[in-house]
């Protein structure tokens, strides 16, 4: 009985711990100008050769750490679940030679979070029926694409100039944990704000 209820526990943390790993990405991601392309093709489902759809639903989105390559699956049913994020992951980051991957967009969602995006509700929903103008300036929008990740930290400081030197450090360690700003940046920011 002892062993039984050993084993029940082994096989409870092993089916655990495949979920437990982080799935969004977090963090500054430009992407490239091909996942561009692949998250376009992703949107829309695909076409087959004779350029008829295949009525394909996207269902999860996964890009390089670096935004420099995209794997991605459909749903060609309908009527699908989410797979194994660990295996899909393992997919990701064989197929790029070892590079982390993390997920971009589950669904028409962008899960990604980069101080901007918020992962969730309208601002982060795509369609299919958007057109390639529509889908980059929403890109653009959320901070994957165009505006270099120094201009966001200039307007976020902006925004915050009336803020006490409280609100400032927690502001500045916000971006710093949202991989915003490097650590050298962090603390030369941080000296200037308690002087």
């Amino acid at each position: 009985m002892k062993k039984i209820f050993l084993y029940s526990l082994i096989i409870l943390f092993i089916s655990t711990k495949a979920y437990s790993i982080r799935q969004d990405g977090k963090g500054s991601l430009k992407i490239s100008n091909q996942t561009l392309e692949n998250f376009k093709q992703y949107l829309r489902g695909h076409v087959s050769k004779s350029s008829k759809s295949l009525n394909n639903k996207p269902l999860v989105f996964w890009v390089t750490k670096d935004g420099s390559g995209s794997y991605f699956w459909y749903c060609k049913h309908g009527q699908c679940r989410g797979g194994n994020p660990a295996q899909e992951k393992i997919i990701c980051e064989k197929y790029y030679g070892g590079k982390e991957c993390f997920r971009f967009a589950r669904k028409t969602s962008v899960r990604w979070k980069n101080g901007i995006n918020p992962g969730k509700g309208s601002e982060s929903k795509f369609s299919s029926k958007m057109s390639d103008s529509e889908i980059e300036e929403k890109l653009t929008k959320l901070g994957f694409l165009g505006e270099e990740e120094k201009e966001i930290i200039i307007k976020k400081k902006k925004k915050n100039k009336g803020l006490s030197q409280l609100d400032k450090l927690e502001t500045l360690k916000k971006l710093f944990d949202d991989g915003l700003i490097s650590p050298e940046e962090y603390l030369s920011r941080k000296k200037i704000i308690l002087n």
